[in-house]
């Protein structure tokens, strides 16, 4: 039983970086979102009320899964390369992330044919 967790946590830690670096990157975008100014984001219910932490979560999380959906917009040059430049790391960590899993696969896969 112990060589199996031992097994399923090397075969497992990619996907816990993974997810580390995501909830890093959510966190430290949501972070870059609260300290620009409320001018370079709208809140598309209430346009008069100010951005709080909560919505800078919210808008960092749907960018980072790929959803997109919010109801916090960037409005201007500023926050939309802030949201741009988080989009392109998602699709980079997304590409990276799959190339080592099936490099780790297709390593392990051959070795067992042999």
């Amino acid at each position: 039983m112990y060589k199996n967790l031992i097994y399923l946590y090397r075969e497992m830690k990619l996907v816990y970086y993974a997810l580390l670096f995501n909830l890093f990157v959510i966190f430290l975008f949501s972070l870059i979102y609260y300290i620009l100014p409320d001018e370079h984001f709208v809140n598309i219910n209430n346009k008069s009320t100010p951005l709080t932490y909560m919505d800078c979560i919210s808008l960092s999380t749907t960018i980072q899964a790929g959803v997109g959906i919010t109801n916090t917009i960037p409005s201007n040059l500023m926050s939309k390369l802030a949201v741009m430049c988080q989009q392109f790391i998602l699709i980079s960590s997304n590409a990276l992330i799959l190339y080592l899993f099936i490099k780790h696969h297709t390593r392990k896969h051959k070795y067992r044919n042999n």
